[in-house]
């Protein structure tokens, strides 16, 4: 009975998608955005931004023969891809007891005489220490922001700490055009690097944008959204790690719309997601580091998780279900370890929506789950 309940339910109320900013795929197209002191690559993904920025950071240090960089042991595996693509080493540092930035005592002793760079990830809109990372970092040690999950950081670019910055548009990102990445390099460095040969010209054509944007705003329609969050074959929030194989430019439709569906992000007011934190709320803990959250993020105390049907209809997502170092295919990469904290986010972590879609009555509901 619960389960013919559970499945009418879904047919009239649908799920919660995970996002609620349908893609502006039609209008007067409008000139790129331009961010003062940085030169702008515009490319096909965050994954590709990020790799160009870890070359560019290779580039400025021709002297290290084995170069590493440092990424935090959770999170999304592009992190490593980016590193492989690079021809970089990637060097796991734990994470902080819930908190999803760096155990700053173990980064600051990971850094060796290999180390390029250190990449800082913005977590569903929860920026890592950035002035107390750049602290301890030696003067030759580059810092990369990896913004992939929050563009307001990046739209702020005299708020940018690192010489490098980058952020994506694929899906379910805060600007999302199903694929797209910006990389901010600082205008400093003009002359001393040269990435724009890596860069290859772009093979999608505009149709096809279109046709996906067409069908990913329908995705959105929380029926249409239920159907496809219940077809196990999609594998809908599975984190596997995909090699990068190539890194192209921006395709020209995307470079028309791109801005469009910037000023409609940055427009847009976030539902009061805040009144669903609780003791373990990452939100709550660290609202002075919070920049207009992708999704509000909490470490569920319970014993047990609630039944997956009630998560899946509230829009609730358990994110990476793995710490890096679990990840098939990156464990084969990074060097072994325990990785503590990582591990224990991995186990404990959910999402919560907080976009447009979601209403009081959700509210309520998330609240009694975790009550």
């Amino acid at each position: 009975m619960a389960t013919f309940r559970s499945l009418i339910r879904g047919i009239i109320h649908g799920d919660l998608p995970p996002v609620g900013e349908k893609i502006i795929w039609r209008g007067k197209p409008k000139p790129l955005p331009t961010y003062e002191g940085f030169d702008a690559y515009w490319v096909d993904s965050g994954t590709s931004a990020l790799a160009l920025t870890i070359i560019a950071a290779k580039q400025l240090h021709p002297e290290v023969e084995n170069p590493e960089v440092i990424i935090p042991a959770y999170g999304c595996p592009d992190l490593v891809a980016a590193a492989v693509f690079a021809k970089v080493q990637p060097v796991l540092v734990d994470i902080g007891k819930d908190d999803p930035g760096y155990d700053l005592d173990q980064l600051e002793n990971a850094i060796n005489d290999n180390t390029i760079a250190v990449i800082a990830v913005n977590f569903l809109g929860i920026s890592d220490r950035l002035a107390e990372i750049k602290a301890v970092l030696p003067n030759n040690i580059l810092l990369i922001e990896d913004n992939a999950q929050c563009y307001k950081a990046i739209s702020m670019p005299d708020k940018i700490i690192g010489d490098f910055a980058i952020t994506s548009f694929g899906r379910g990102k805060p600007v999302s055009l199903l694929g797209g990445g910006l990389a901010l390099i600082k205008t400093t460095y003009r002359g001393k690097i040269n990435v724009t040969n890596i860069i290859k010209k772009p093979k999608r054509k505009a149709v096809a944008t279109i046709t996906k944007a067409i069908i990913y705003n329908l995705l959105l329609t929380p029926q249409v959204y239920w159907l496809i969050n219940r077809l196990p074959f999609l594998k809908v929030g599975v984190t596997k790690y995909k090699g990068l194989e190539e890194i192209i430019s921006l395709d020209t439709y995307k470079e028309k719309i791109i801005t469009a569906n910037i000023d409609q992000h940055l427009a847009s007011k976030q539902h009061p997601g805040y009144e669903l934190a609780n003791a373990a709320n990452l939100s709550s803990l660290y609202k002075d580091r919070l920049i207009h959250p992708l999704r509000i993020p909490i470490l569920n105390n319970n014993q047990s998780t609630p039944p997956e049907h009630q998560l899946k209809n509230l829009g609730i997502t358990q994110l990476y279900k793995k710490s890096l170092i679990n990840i098939d295919k990156v464990d084969n990469i990074v060097s072994p370890g325990q990785y503590k904290n990582a591990s224990d986010m991995a186990k404990r972590i959910l999402t919560l929506p907080c976009n447009h879609t979601v209403k009081d009555t959700h509210t309520l509901a998330i609240k009694g789950l975790f009550s």
